[in-house]
């Protein structure tokens, strides 16, 4: 197993591209569980802790500088805002913001192209058409937990709606200013 996991770690150059990390990984797993004698137990005990690092380090929530465009992009469309944080979602940029007293996400694409935004809300705000958009779909019985308004580029204006039946069954509801519900999907 030694001379299998030395091999691969000299020959990736041949590849002319690195090992991707979960490889890397792998690999040294292996090559602790066969020359320190490490065990399934304490593996994962380190798999765990290496784990829990990660999720409660905030650090390692932003992969990459956000760019230039992207923070010029949000400016223009967003002049006014405090305490603004950005997160790196890979595919583009998220920023949580307030404006005017109201809590803010706002999605730019990794050019600066502005996606969607959206802010909760209360049950009170929702327009009349989209509570009786609700009160005739087939989740009524379900119990509504919060709201958003969700504004985008594609889909224009809709309002989320996430409600539980159980603890395990939960969807978005997507109503558009019309009441109509557009789509509807399971989250956790």
């Amino acid at each position: 197993m030694k001379s299998t996991f030395f091999i691969l770690l000299k020959n990736s150059h041949c590849l002319n591209k690195t090992l991707p990390a979960s490889v890397v990984i792998g690999m040294i797993f292996l090559y602790l569980y066969d020359t320190i004698g490490f065990n399934m137990k304490k593996i994962c005990l380190l798999v765990m802790a290496i784990i829990v690092f990660n999720v409660f380090n905030p650090v390692a929530a932003q992969l990459r500088k956000v760019p230039a465009e992207v923070t010029e992009a949000f400016k223009a469309k967003y002049p006014d805002t405090k305490n603004l944080e950005w997160k790196d979602k890979l595919t583009g940029f998220e920023a949580d913001f307030e404006m005017n007293g109201i809590k803010y996400s706002a999605r730019f694409s990794n050019k600066g192209e502005w996606q969607q935004t959206e802010r909760d809300i209360a049950e009170d705000a929702l327009p009349a058409t989209v509570k009786d958009g609700y009160g005739k779909s087939k989740y009524t019985d379900w119990e509504l937990k919060a709201v958003s308004r969700v504004e985008s580029k594609e889909d224009g204006l809709q309002y989320r709606l996430l409600i539980r039946k159980s603890s395990v069954e939960k969807k978005y509801l997507y109503f558009n200013e019309s009441g109509q519900l557009v789509k509807d999907t399971i989250t956790i």
